[in-house]
C-alpha cells in the first residue's frame, strides 16, 4: 500500500512487547501528509483496525530527518 503513494521511499516496522510503531520515510511533507487523506491508506487502517490487531489509540507524527545512517548489511 505504501509504495503506491507518490514520494514513498521506505517502511520500517518496530515492536517492544505488545507495542508496535510503524516508521515510513517520504521525499518530502508534503508526501507524508497525502498519505494520512488517502482513501488507500485509510481502507487500509480500516482493515487492519478490524481485524483487532490495533488495539487502542494510534497516532501520526510527522518528523524531519536531522540525520543517522543505516547499514544495510545488517539487514
Amino acid at each position: 500500500m505504501f509504495r503506491s503513494h507518490e514520494g514513498f521511499l521506505g517502511v520500517l516496522f518496530g515492536a517492544s512487547g505488545d507495542e508496535r510503531v510503524v516508521s515510513t520515510f517520504w521525499r518530502d511533507a508534503e508526501a507524508a501528509y497525502a498519505l494520512n487523506s488517502s482513501a488507500r491508506y485509510q481502507q487500509t487502517v480500516e482493515k487492519i483496525e478490524a481485524t483487532g490487531f490495533i488495539v487502542g489509540p494510534s497516532s501520526l507524527d510527522v518528523v524531519e530527518i536531522d540525520g543517522g545512517t543505516i547499514d544495510a548489511a545488517l539487514f
